[in-house]
């Protein structure tokens, strides 16, 4: 199973019976590809599709991902439904409507992100990449972070215990990334520097998986019980999200550290000051794919578990 990625304007995408066809002005002759092998579309250019593809890709549990390739804040996605499981739902709604357990779940899932974001720091620390002595200080502030965690009492605590872990790391990568980078902290909308960009995108499309993978399981992705439930926001998707962001800001580092992405990868415009350009996409999009298939694997391991506990709440 492979992801189709559309990364040229004016392609165009037609259904011919158990393949999908991709015409592009850069292909020689059409692209056909059964539906079998495809796990999901990504779309990130002006792209030519019918409701008629929207439909054969439902049908065969085929979700469609389409990303700004300007700004990675804006994206859009279709995932089939599931069949799903009524009594999985209300069991969902049970536990948004008791706070004592949903803050419970909530804590699991803040101390298991702030463990892993002081493994990093380890990680980066042995690795040379730290210094020891701003090593330790960041170890000491996470781990008095997650020594705080049951004390807390309210999700705005436990918002602001993750916020303030979430600073340290980002510290972390303004001590370790290469200077060209200008990384100088967390921005988004628009991101102004590559980190930034690539963190933006990555979150992205792992935030459609998550998605995708919950619905998957029959499990409401709207129905948060650590991000509030808002209109227009798979707020369970964001909480599985939190799972591996910290495997995501690792990698995303790692690209710049090996020189794999470079600053001729980026442009600039007077409303975007940062974007990922299409030789920056050629090399990316391969990266991620590998990545992202171990990442698919513990994703959906994550939502099967998650639907295991919702079932016995």
């Amino acid at each position: 199973m492979q992801t189709l990625y559309i990364d040229r304007r004016d392609t165009q995408l037609e259904v011919d019976r158990e393949r999908i066809l991709v015409h592009s002005s850069h292909l020689p002759r059409p692209l056909s590809i059964a539906f079998a092998y495809l796990s999901s579309i990504v779309i990130s250019a002006k792209t030519h599709l019918t409701s008629h593809v929207l439909l054969a890709c439902s049908s065969r549990g085929i979700p469609v991902i389409i990303l700004d390739p300007r700004s990675c804040e804006q994206h859009a996605q279709y995932i089939p439904p599931s069949s799903g499981i009524v009594h999985r739902k209300i069991k969902q709604f049970e536990i948004l409507d008791q706070d004592e357990r949903r803050l419970g779940y909530a804590k699991q899932l803040v101390y298991s992100h702030t463990v892993q974001q002081f493994k990093l720091i380890h990680f980066w620390q042995k690795q040379n990449l730290l210094d020891e002595q701003n090593a330790e200080q960041f170890k000491i502030r996470i781990k008095n972070m997650i020594q705080m965690l049951n004390a807390c009492n309210s999700m705005e605590q436990l918002r602001g215990l993750e916020g303030a872990s979430a600073k340290v790391i980002f510290a972390s990568i303004t001590l370790i990334a290469p200077e060209w980078c200008k990384f100088r902290g967390r921005n988004r909308r628009p991101p102004l520097d590559p980190i930034n960009v690539l963190l933006s995108l990555s979150y992205s499309l792992i935030y459609a998986e998550c998605t995708r993978a919950l619905t998957a399981h029959a499990i409401d992705p709207m129905l948060g019980f650590y991000h509030e439930p808002v209109h227009g926001r798979y707020s369970l998707a964001c909480d599985l999200t939190e799972r591996i962001r910290t495997d995501i800001e690792k990698w995303v580092l790692y690209l710049f550290l090996s020189e794999q992405l470079m600053p001729q990868h980026f442009s600039s415009s007077s409303q975007y000051p940062c974007v990922l350009n299409k030789e920056g996409r050629a090399i990316f999009y391969p990266l991620w794919e590998r990545k992202f298939k171990i990442w698919k694997k513990y994703l959906r391991l994550n939502a099967q578990l998650w639907a295991k506990t919702i079932d016995q709440a």
